[in-house]
């Protein structure tokens, strides 16, 4: 009887090690795969984002060539106008607009709430920026060493 005993004893701890091999290697394999998921989460939402971008700056450049009007507007945020033109930021920095630590321009501020907040003139900042389609953006003579620009027109 003992003999049996010690045999279903055997058995059972055999198995409750083969057992806990498998929950350990099932337990690997689902970090695994949770790490896997996470990469492609953050993979589509990069991937969303750019390709949001991209769409708005196409259709805001159709939109412009179509005659619509100037392609910088003061009604729109300060990452729409980033997004439109290339050098859209460094033309805003000649403005003392963003590119600082004492800033806090967000991408979702107007682009004229901001330049009221932050003492530019609106009109000629517009000016400037919608000169970058044409290479001629039409920067304050105090605020050109501060941009740094180099024009390449967009067409």
């Amino acid at each position: 009887m003992n003999a049996v005993l010690y045999g279903v004893l055997g058995l059972f701890i055999l198995l409750s090690l083969v057992n806990w091999r498998r929950c350990a290697r099932l337990k690997g394999e689902i970090e695994r795969l949770e790490r896997g998921t996470d990469d492609l989460r953050a993979f589509i939402n990069v991937s969303h984002e750019r390709m949001k971008n991209e769409i708005l700056s196409r259709v805001q450049m159709e939109t412009r060539q179509q005659g619509s009007g100037p392609g910088f507007h003061r009604d729109m945020s300060v990452g729409e106008a980033m997004n439109l033109h290339p050098q859209a930021v460094a033309v805003m920095a000649g403005f003392h607009l963003g590119g600082c630590s004492s800033c806090s321009i967000s991408d979702n501020h107007i682009l004229g709430d901001a330049a009221r907040d932050y003492g530019i003139n609106i009109d000629n900042l517009l000016t400037a920026l919608n000169g970058l389609f044409d290479g001629t953006p039409n920067i304050p003579e105090d605020h050109r060493a501060h941009a740094g620009l180099q024009i390449q027109t967009v067409k």
